[in-house]
């Protein structure tokens, strides 16, 4: 019954987005940028117990301004990411004012400069995104100040606030935050024809202390451009520093042999939060859009094979 609803919920989507692509309400206030519907599919092979598992989500969504005049606009979109276990939604609603052609002002919940690295939600990318990507900061509640290719912003996070760095320059993206939860991260982006990389350190502190050091990284290479064949490299390390018992000699007066005391021990331990790689190929039809592939977990010591298929 399940799998029933699930196939009627798409064929539904893929009708009500057919009819929207038709529609063109010739407005200049009005603008639809974008509007998705895909459906992702992860199929992992373990060969320790010889079983299988699959994941399957679908997403819609839509992106919708409104120009109030040549300077002040209202910016939204909504993404809602549908899965078996759970219902996910993600969407972002501010007010946009352009003092220029290169300044300009956001506020409401908007996307950090950090979250601009990352790929658009109401997209196939933004569903198909990478690990070390999606350990990005998210859109939040706040502020930010764009001038030509500098963003400044400053958020709130539950209970923390966030100040946000952005600096652009050709194939070249940096973003740097600091949160009042003693958390500071820095994330460079490169990007030129056949090769997209990512880079990203991430810490917090604890009474002048790190309690973490995180590392992610993501590769990718065409390698074969006409085909749309690519491999990819993504992945995470950790540092952290943690207390284990350790066996201490004592020695006491009198003794010819020193007694043994338990004591601890602070080390610095170093963990692979998530190691992944794998070889992709683009196809594109007249009306969808597909995505193959298969990758190699280390992390969870599985074959996975992937299909994404989009319109």
């Amino acid at each position: 019954m399940k799998k029933l609803s699930f196939l009627v919920i798409l064929l539904f989507s893929i009708f009500i987005l057919n009819a929207q692509m038709s529609i063109d309400t010739k407005s200049e206030k009005f603008k639809i940028p974008r509007i998705y519907v895909g459906v992702l599919n992860y199929t992992n092979f373990s060969p320790e117990n010889m079983k299988t598992s699959s994941y399957t989500s679908l997403r819609i969504g839509g992106e919708l301004n409104y120009n109030i005049n040549k300077k002040l606009s209202v910016n939204s979109f909504m993404a809602n990411e549908i899965t078996k276990e759970n219902n996910i939604a993600i969407a972002c609603y501010y007010v946009k004012y352009n003092f220029s052609n290169k300044i300009n002002l956001q506020f409401g919940q908007v996307a950090t400069p950090a979250t601009l690295i990352r790929p658009h939600p109401v997209s196939s990318d933004g569903q198909f995104e990478s690990w070390s990507s999606s350990q990005l900061p998210n859109a939040g509640l706040g502020i930010m100040l764009s001038i030509n290719k500098i963003k400044l912003g400053v958020y709130k996070r539950d209970n923390s606030y966030e100040f946000h760095g952005y600096l652009k320059n050709r194939n070249f993206s940096m973003s740097s935050w600091y949160s009042t939860e003693n958390i500071v991260g820095t994330v460079i982006d490169y990007k030129k024809k056949r090769i997209q990389t990512t880079f990203t350190v991430k810490s917090k502190f604890v009474d002048s202390n790190y309690d973490y050091i995180q590392i992610n990284y993501f590769f990718a290479h065409s390698v074969n451009k006409k085909n749309n064949l690519f491999i990819y490299l993504d992945g995470g390390n950790e540092i952290r520093e943690e207390i284990f018992p350790v066996l201490v000699p004592v020695f006491v007066p009198g003794w010819e042999e020193p007694r043994m005391m338990l004591d601890e021990e602070v080390r610095n331990v170093l963990r692979i939060n998530h190691l992944q790689i794998g070889i992709l190929k683009f196809l594109k039809t007249k009306y969808v859009k597909l995505t193959m592939g298969c990758a190699l977990d280390y992390t969870s010591r599985e074959f996975v094979g992937i299909l994404q298929i989009n319109i």
